[in-house]
């Protein structure tokens, strides 16, 4: 199913908040926009109807750029599935949207996601399943999807910040955290 998309471009910020309210109680969607000076602040949906905080920013090649050389020379051994871009990161791309061509939302937060019970942890792992790197309680540090599972390996699927999208086993990445898998 298609995700609609509605945004608006406010003047004055101090009330965009409240207009954005106001709408969600009128008519349901997947995504609403508030533009701000320099991103636009966005909300998309969990499954569960929550609404999660994103940012919509605009495509910056050298910042792309850089993250790619940085991850293709620091970790030799994943294999890239799609370029690097600042338009979605691994937030976005595991819990939001898997498609890479229309995804444009940089997601800080997941923790809607899991808190609001559209999904669930669990112990045993399965080829699909979200995977959260989480420090403490709280801290959601990275996400990605298992894209398999070999020999007592998992190998999943993630956005590296602006970098790209990388097959990786879950452990050899730059990202710190307990990997925790949900469905």
């Amino acid at each position: 199913m298609r995700s609609l998309s509605y945004t608006y471009v406010f003047y004055d910020i101090a009330n965009a908040a409240d207009t954005i309210e106001n709408f969600a109680q009128v008519e349901y969607s997947k995504v609403d926009s508030v533009a701000s000076a320099n991103q636009i602040i966005t909300y998309v949906y969990t499954p569960n109807g929550s609404k999660v905080q994103v940012i919509q920013r605009a495509y910056n090649a050298a910042e792309a750029a850089q993250a790619y050389y940085y991850t293709i020379s620091t970790y030799p051994n994943v294999i890239v599935k799609s370029k690097a871009t600042t338009n979605y990161n691994c937030h976005s791309y595991a819990w939001y949207s898997q498609d890479v061509n229309n995804n444009v939302y940089w997601m800080n937060d997941p923790a809607l996601y899991i808190s609001d019970g559209s999904y669930k942890k669990l112990g045993k792992k399965a080829l699909g399943q979200k995977v959260c790197y989480i420090k403490g309680t709280k801290e959601y540090v990275h996400s990605g999807i298992v894209y398999s599972l070999s020999n007592g390996k998992t190998t999943i699927i993630s956005k590296w910040g602006a970098g790209p999208l990388v097959c990786h086993e879950v452990s050899y990445c730059p990202y710190s955290g307990t990997p925790t898998y949900f469905k």
